[in-house]
């Protein structure tokens, strides 16, 4: 398979124990949609500590024409990670791979650090903002994993 970006070819490896192609050009990743939450939980055991639950992630650019899948070749559709459009990724309904820009592979952990350090402080609350705040985040997670991951 090639690169969906620059063109070259993929290579064959594993991210955080998971089968993945990586582009040595541009750094992308490419990975099934399945895997995804596997490969982040693993990146934010290595983040936890670095990652500010407050930081204001700014929204990535660049992206200026839809790719193809390098597997079947359909256009991939873009997805709002955790239904905010400040990561935007590509997925393939058909195929179920997802690419990750690189810069894009870091904004989508630092986002799921944040939202699991943001979630296990509300869960130690009991103010009613914070209970509310809980049930949004198990929401949103609950409808990320449902329109990315289960097609």
């Amino acid at each position: 398979m090639d690169c969906p970006r620059c063109k070259t070819k993929l290579l064959k490896g594993e991210r955080q124990g998971e089968k993945a192609y990586v582009c040595e050009s541009c750094s992308g990743l490419l990975v099934r949609q399945p895997q995804l939450p596997t490969i982040l939980e693993a990146f934010s055991a290595e983040l936890f500590s670095e990652v500010n639950e407050d930081a204001n992630l700014p929204k990535i650019e660049g992206k200026t024409h839809s790719i193809n899948c390098p597997d079947c070749r359909l256009t991939m559709e873009n997805y709002g990670y955790m239904g905010s459009n400040k990561v935007m990724l590509d997925a393939c309904n058909e195929c179920t791979w997802i690419w990750l820009d690189a810069q894009e592979l870091m904004a989508v952990a630092q986002m799921y650090v944040q939202t699991g350090k943001r979630q296990r402080t509300y869960i130690k609350s009991f103010r009613p903002a914070d209970v509310v705040s809980t049930h949004m985040i198990t929401s949103a997670i609950g409808m990320m994993y449902g329109k990315i991951f289960l097609f």
